[in-house]
């Protein structure tokens, strides 16, 4: 298929064609010259038995054999909204979820669906000409904006309003409550506030962070032991708090028999405290962490270049603008040479070319270079 694509695909049909004889499973994407935009995630998926969690080993007595066939590949053309965007998410909102708490109600990729959808929200974007129509940099600055989200994107986002309600009704008028509810509220749900220059975590970002710890804990901890780490999530908690309302209604009374609220408060002032005694400071807005670095470590075990800090982003990144002739950019978090020379003074640590690190700088600031282009 790959080699179909690069030598022989003139249009999206022969594009599709070619997809079918993808047995593994991969998000493509597709976009020409005459406007047309395609999705699809490829694979040979086996329709298996109803009756069966699929989470789980299929028993081997032939009572749960696969049946004949195989799941359609799931395919967006063209969509009306006008645009399409993934980042590791299911392909549809009906396709198993299988074993990863992550694929819930909230995850990363609705972030830069909002983007898409509304590009005046695209932080430090530069603006020319009509706002709504997005350009080759507004694609730059969104890749900026969204590196600063949590890995698994706005975690807050549905769950802000159940802390302020709870704090509102059962919070009895504490001020620290109240303080770090309006911090909360106040908080844009990023980790950083920017990409390039941030040093430190927001305040809100380690306020949720303690109190969705210890909300995990209150809630989930009499039912799921030592598993809670692994079974339960941010996701899980909404499911939990929306109720008869989710779109997965749980199926047991995890706060058992109690309101739901008393037990939010307690958690936020058992974050607050924690915090308290980590910062040795009653000073909310001081409750920042240092921003993590990312290192880069070769297999031979030495470090390769400097450590940049940490952001949610692709390691390699591109922008692809159909014009005549096509243009694009594009940027990779360490070089374009990966030769390694032979150190004589000291064989266990080779002599490492410019080439190697020479666009790291540029990474780490959201820079780019011409991606070379051949010849239509």
């Amino acid at each position: 298929a790959f080699l179909y694509w690069n030598r022989d695909t003139t249009n999206l049909e022969q594009f599709q064609e070619a997809l079918q004889s993808i047995i593994t499973t991969h998000n493509f994407f597709y976009a020409d010259v005459d406007g047309n935009i395609a999705y699809w995630q490829s694979g040979r998926v086996p329709i298996r038995p109803l009756g069966f969690d699929p989470r789980l080993p299929l028993p081997g007595t032939g009572i749960a054999e696969w049946l004949p066939g195989v799941r359609p590949i799931p395919r967006s053309i063209n969509p009306r909204q006008g645009y399409l965007a993934n980042w590791n998410n299911k392909a549809s909102i009906d396709f198993d979820n299988m074993a990863s708490g992550n694929f819930g109600k909230q995850f990363r990729v609705r972030r830069i669906q909002q983007l898409l959808a509304d590009p005046t929200l695209i932080y430090e974007r530069g603006v020319s000409g009509d706002p709504a129509t997005l350009t080759p940099d507004d694609f730059r600055a969104l890749e900026r904006d969204i590196a600063r989200l949590d890995g698994a994107g706005m975690r807050v986002e549905f769950l802000r309003g159940y802390i302020s309600q709870a704090v509102n009704e059962v919070g009895g008028g504490d001020a620290q409550l109240e303080q770090a509810k309006q911090i909360l509220e106040q908080w844009s749900g990023y980790v950083t506030e920017n990409a390039v220059t941030s040093t430190l975590i927001e305040p809100g970002e380690v306020i949720f962070r303690a109190w969705l710890d210890r909300m995990l804990q209150n809630t989930f901890l009499d039912e799921l032991g030592g598993s809670i780490i692994g079974e339960a999530n941010f996701n899980t908690l909404t499911h939990v708090l929306d109720g008869p309302a989710s779109g997965v209604p749980p199926s047991r009374d995890y706060f058992n028999g109690q309101d739901w609220r008393p037990v939010v408060v307690t958690s936020l002032r058992e974050a607050i405290g924690a915090l308290q005694t980590r910062f040795n400071t009653t000073d909310m807005t001081a409750w920042r962490d240092p921003r993590p670095m990312t290192r880069f470590r070769h297999d031979l075990q030495f470090e390769v270049g400097p450590a940049i800090p940490t952001s949610n982003r692709a390691t390699y990144a591109q922008v692809i603008h159909l014009t005549d002739p096509i243009e694009g950019v594009n940027i990779i978090p360490s070089g374009q040479s990966a030769f390694l020379g032979l150190n004589l003074s000291n064989p266990s640590v080779p002599v490492t070319p410019p080439g190697l690190i020479n666009q790291r700088t540029m990474f780490n600031n959201f820079e780019f270079l011409p991606t070379q282009m051949s010849p239509r």
